[in-house]
C-alpha cells in the first residue's frame, strides 16, 4: 500500500532519522527532462604537471554561451586552469545544490560568459550514469568573495545547480542559480526509518520507502515513461551494490490483467545469467528472473519457491515486482513504490500470503510495486465526507464493499507500466557495461 504520509497542510514526511521518530521536510516536485539520448561519460583519471590526480564527474553544456566542458572532481588553482570544477554539494543530478566554479577570462573560455545568462536560460548536466537533465536559470546576483551563502543545501527537496565565477574586474563573484526544469512534474518522496520510535510512528519496519509519482503512468506520453524509468534506475543503483547477482521475481497471476504486472515486467527484461555461465558475458553483474505464479496455480507458497531458487542459484539480491492496491484514487496508476524491506503478496486485497523478505529467502529483497486496483471503501472515502461514509456503507451490500476495481483501460496501462519498470531495471546492466 501507499508509503507517502500526508498531513493536513500538504507537507510530506520524507525522512526518519536516528535521533527523532521522524523529521518533516517539505517535498516539492522533482522534475527531470531528458534532452538527448543518454551518453555515458567515462571516468578518465589524469595527472597534472605537479602530480595531482583528477577526473571528470559530469559534463556541463550551456548552448546560449557555447559552453561544453567536463566538470573536474575537486577545486584547486591548478585544476581551475584546466576546466570548471566541482566546489560543493551532492553528486551531479541528485537532490541538493551542486556547485560549480569556473574562471572568467573575459573571453569565451570556461565561465567567461556565465554573467550574460538570464532567467529562463537552460543548463544541461550529464552525469556518469548517462542521465542528461535540464536546469533553468531562476536567479543571478553578485556577492563578495567571502560570502558562501550560495552553497546552501536547503533546496526543499529539489535538484539545483549553482554556477560561480568572477566579475570582469575579479573583485566580486557572479552567482547564477538554476534548478531542475518543472515541465514533467515527477516527484520523489523518501521515508527512511532508522529506529523503533520510527517503526511505531508509521507502523512499518526499519528501512527505506521511496515513492516516485507522476500525473499518469498509464498515459501515452513517452517522456513521462522515460523519466519514471530513469528515476527508478537512479534509486535502484543506490540500493544495489555494483557487480551484484540480481534475481527479479515477477509476482502475481499472469492470467489476471490487473495482477499481471510482475510477470509482464519479467517478459521485458534483458536476462544475462545464462550468457555469463556460457562465457559470452564478462560483466560481474548478472540478471536472472522468474514469474513463480500464485498458490492456486502451483500449490506452493511463492516464498517457498523463491527460497529454493535462491539456495540453488545464489543471487546476491532480489527485486520483487508486484501490483498493489491503492488507498486513494489519486495514487492509482500514478506511482512506483520502492522499498528495501521486502513484500507481503496479496495483503492489499486481503489475500495474505507468506512475506518475501531477507528473513524468509535469505538475501536482501527490494520491493517494487504500482497501485493498479482500488477497493470500494477507498473510493467511498475519496468521494464522501467522513460523516457521510458510514451511511453509505450501511446502504451497500457486503459483497459489493469487498470488491476491488480497476480503471477501464487496465490492459494498456499494465503493458505500458511494465515497460517503464523493466527499462529502469535494464539500465542497471547498461551502465555497468559502459563503466567497463
Amino acid at each position: 500500500d501507499d508509503t507517502t504520509i500526508k498531513f493536513s497542510d500538504s507537507s510530506t514526511v520524507v525522512i526518519l532519522n536516528s535521533e527523532d521518530p521522524f523529521e518533516v521536510i517539505y517535498s516539492e516536485p522533482v522534475e527531470e527532462t531528458e534532452t538527448h539520448e543518454n551518453e555515458v561519460i567515462p571516468r578518465n583519471t589524469r595527472v597534472t604537471e605537479s602530480g595531482q590526480v583528477y577526473w571528470t564527474i559530469a559534463k556541463i553544456e550551456i548552448p546560449k554561451i557555447d559552453v561544453e566542458y567536463g566538470i573536474i572532481n575537486e577545486t584547486t588553482d591548478e585544476l581551475l586552469k584546466i576546466s570548471p570544477c566541482y566546489w560543493w554539494g551532492p553528486e551531479p543530478n541528485e537532490v541538493g545544490n551542486f556547485c560549480i566554479v569556473g574562471h572568467n577570462y573575459r573571453n569565451k573560455k570556461f565561465f567567461s560568459k556565465v554573467p550574460d545568462l538570464v532567467e529562463g536560460d537552460e543548463v544541461y548536466i550529464t552525469d556518469l550514469t548517462g542521465r542528461k537533465l535540464t536546469y533553468v536559470v531562476y536567479d543571478k546576483y553578485v556577492v563578495d568573495p567571502e560570502d558562501d551563502s550560495c552553497t546552501s543545501q536547503l533546496t526543499n527537496g529539489l535538484k539545483e545547480i549553482t554556477l560561480i565565477t568572477c566579475t570582469n574586474d575579479s573583485e566580486r563573484r557572479v552567482i547564477v542559480k538554476t534548478r531542475i526544469d518543472t515541465a514533467n512534474h515527477i516527484k520523489e518522496t523518501k521515508i527512511i526509518i532508522k529506529n523503533r520510535k520510527g517503526e511505531a510512528a508509521l507502523g512499518k519496519p526499519k528501512g527505506q520507502y521511496i515513492t516516485i509519482e507522476t500525473k499518469d503512468l498509464a498515459s501515452n506520453d513517452e517522456g513521462f515513461h522515460k523519466e519514471m524509468s530513469d528515476a527508478l534506475f537512479s534509486n535502484l543503483k543506490e540500493m544495489i551494490p555494483e557487480g551484484s547477482k540480481i534475481l527479479v521475481a515477477g509476482l502475481g497471476n499472469a492470467g489476471v490483467t490487473a495482477d499481471s504486472l510482475g510477470p509482464k515486467v519479467v517478459d521485458n527484461l534483458c536476462i544475462t545469467r545464462h550468457l555469463k555461465l556460457e562465457g559470452f558475458l564478462k560483466s560481474d553483474l548478472e540478471l536472472s528472473a522468474i514469474a513463480p505464479g500464485v498458490m492456486a496455480q502451483t500449490g506452493m507458497e511463492t516464498s517457498e519457491i523463491l527460497e529454493a531458487l535462491v539456495d540453488k542459484t545464489k543471487p546476491d539480491i532480489m527485486i520483487a515486482i508486484d501490483a498493489l492496491a491503492a488507498r486513494s484514487s489519486t495514487r492509482l496508476n500514478r506511482t512506483i513504490q520502492l522499498s528495501d524491506t521486502g513484500i507481503a503478496p496479496g495483503s492489499g486485497v486481503g489475500n495474505h500470503r507468506n512475506e518475501i523478505t531477507r528473513h524468509t529467502v535469505g538475501i536482501p529483497v527490494l520491493a517494487v510495486g504500482v497501485p493498479t486496483v482500488i477497493s470500494v471503501p477507498a473510493i467511498i472515502n475519496d468521494l464522501l465526507e467522513e460523516d457521510a461514509q458510514e451511511a453509505a456503507y450501511e446502504r451497500l451490500d457486503e459483497s459489493f464493499i469487498s470488491m476491488h476495481v480497476t480503471p477501464k483501460n487496465i490492459d494498456e496501462s499494465i503493458k505500458r507500466i511494465s515497460y517503464t519498470i523493466s527499462e529502469g531495471i535494464n539500465q542497471l546492466l547498461h551502465i555497468h557495461r559502459n563503466r567497463e
